[in-house]
């Protein structure tokens, strides 16, 4: 069986994600772009929240206060339970 027939008998509803998910783009990344990125994420994730950091490859290390920023806004706005909560 070769890969695209794997692929085929996957269900069409199965490729696409239906829960509460989101996507950092980094503007300068050369190796992910922004725009690849994004394609993918608009086809397969509709629902995705998508955020863009001006920053390169490593979000987390050059952009690491506004990346928590958004992480923290993004938590808090799905309605669960305060992302401040104490443990």
């Amino acid at each position: 069986m070769t890969d695209g027939a794997v692929f085929s008998e996957i269900a069409q509803d199965a490729w696409v994600i239906q829960k509460p998910t989101l996507f950092v783009a980094a503007k300068y990344d050369a190796v992910a772009t922004p725009a690849m990125g994004k394609a993918n994420i608009e086809k397969y994730v509709p629902q995705a929240k998508i955020v863009e950091l001006e920053c390169g490859h490593w979000v987390q290390l050059e952009q690491t206060e506004r990346l928590n920023e958004v992480w923290e806004k993004w938590i808090e706005g799905l309605g669960l339970r305060s992302a401040k909560s104490t443990l």
